[in-house]
């Protein structure tokens, strides 16, 4: 296998036939051990278009960081954090919310001031406090 030290310029689409699986942090047909820069401008206005689109699963071991998520099917938190006030939880939000269908939990807890939380209890009829 040739070593290169210098970048390598294409000004044609680079296509991998290699169909490699990755199986850990070493393996699959694309393998790199630095960053990766998509340097497009194309925005994302469904699941088939964007910078970058993949057909299959997303695995990252990391953190995420974006401007916006748009998702088009359920959204699952699998953490089991427990809140213990606004800035802990499994999930934490740090502007307001809007929901457009129903909530559905045995308990709520309400607090404009982490110091003193309200109790409301959830029923069939609404909500009490």
């Amino acid at each position: 296998m040739s070593s290169y030290t210098s970048p390598l310029y294409y000004n044609q689409a680079l296509i991998v036939l290699d169909t490699t699986a990755v199986t850990g942090q070493t393996q699959g047909s694309v393998v790199l051990y630095g960053g990766l820069n998509v340097n497009n401008t194309v925005d994302s206005t469904n699941q088939s278009t964007g910078s970058v689109v993949l057909y299959g699963g997303l695995g990252i071991q990391g953190t995420v960081n974006g401007v916006n998520a748009n998702f088009s099917d359920n959204v699952t938190v699998n953490a089991s954090t427990v809140s213990s006030d606004t800035l802990s939880g499994a999930l934490i939000v740090k502007g307001g919310v809007g929901i457009g269908g129903d909530i559905n939990k045995a308990m709520l807890f309400v607090c404009n001031n982490p110091q003193c939380p309200t109790r409301v209890t959830c029923t069939t009829k609404g909500i009490s406090i």
